[in-house]
């Protein structure tokens, strides 16, 4: 992650700020993904592996989160009372920013996730998502309760 961090914050410059391809590029020119946290269980089949693009993606939305928590850290105690050098609405943008920067590179990267694996997602019987894991895996993923619900929540709902 630190060497990912890295390669985006060096696309900053004084002059012109960074732009999102601009950290997308650093990433895939460096190379250094960030791989996500979670292991597959033995109930979430894998269906394939994120291509590179993809793990760019996903490095880039940890890299927001992680300059995220740093402005938070640096400029609010741990009271929420904001105690930073800067003006405190410009680091309110700044965080607000950089939280929308992380949700539309996610938006990119579960679409072409859904796109890159459509038929496989969609010929799957009873999954209720996908979910990405260690070693840049996609998987299945079954939530037991939310397909027992929708199997017999109309049933419950019959007056008789």
């Amino acid at each position: 992650m630190q060497q990912a961090t890295e390669a985006v914050r060096a696309t900053q410059t004084t002059i012109t700020p960074r732009t999102f391809l601009d950290d997308l590029n650093a990433i895939m020119a460096s190379g250094a993904f960030t791989d996500p946290d979670q292991q597959a269980t033995d109930d979430e089949p894998v269906i394939g592996e994120m291509t590179d693009y993809e793990r760019a993606l996903h490095t880039l939305s940890r890299s927001c989160e992680v300059e995220q928590r740093e402005l938070i850290a640096r400029n609010f105690n741990g009271l929420g009372e904001y105690v930073g050098e800067e003006r405190h609405d410009r680091t309110i943008r700044q965080i607000k920013s950089l939280k929308e920067r992380g949700e539309i590179v996610m938006g990119l990267l579960w679409t072409s996730i859904r796109d890159r694996l459509h038929d496989t997602i969609h010929g799957a019987a009873d999954h209720t998502s996908i979910g990405i894991r260690q070693g840049f895996k996609v998987v299945l993923m079954f939530d037991e309760e939310d397909c027992l619900g929708s199997l017999l929540g109309p049933i419950l709902r019959i007056r008789i």
